[in-house]
């Protein structure tokens, strides 16, 4: 029978707003079992810092300025193709069903929700590990 993993998911966030990163790397570290290894502030510091840290998962806000999550998501599985990626937004999730998928993504997670998705989210990718 195989170990799990008992070290916690690595994740890397990524959004242009200082205070939202802030209140999400609280929240997850909170609620254990996961431990933010990195921040970035838009496009090509998130794809420096998946390809250096390799982490687990990437939480990435779909509204960057500088091209969107969309195609940094796409660019970052060039690079780091096994890591999950969760685009966040704050528009109706069902907008970036389709393109989500095609784009690689693994979950398309709404803002004013993820407190609430987050955690059930990590839960299942620590499962799978």
């Amino acid at each position: 029978m195989p170990r799990r993993s008992t070290r916690p998911l690595y994740i890397l966030l990524v959004d242009g707003n200082q205070e939202f990163r802030a209140f999400l790397k609280e929240f997850i570290e909170l609620e254990g079992h996961a431990r933010v290894i990195g921040e970035a502030r838009n496009g090509p510091e998130a794809v420096r810092a998946a390809t250096v840290l390799r982490p687990d998962y990437i939480l990435i806000d779909a509204g960057l300025p500088d091209g969107g999550g969309l195609r940094t998501a796409k660019e970052i599985k060039k690079y780091v193709p096994s890591t999950g990626i969760a685009l966040v937004t704050e528009y109706a999730p069902e907008q970036y069903a389709t393109i989500a998928t095609e784009s690689g993504i693994d979950a398309v997670l709404h803002k004013d929700f993820l407190t609430k998705e987050l955690p059930r989210v990590l839960k299942e990718i620590r499962a799978a590990r």
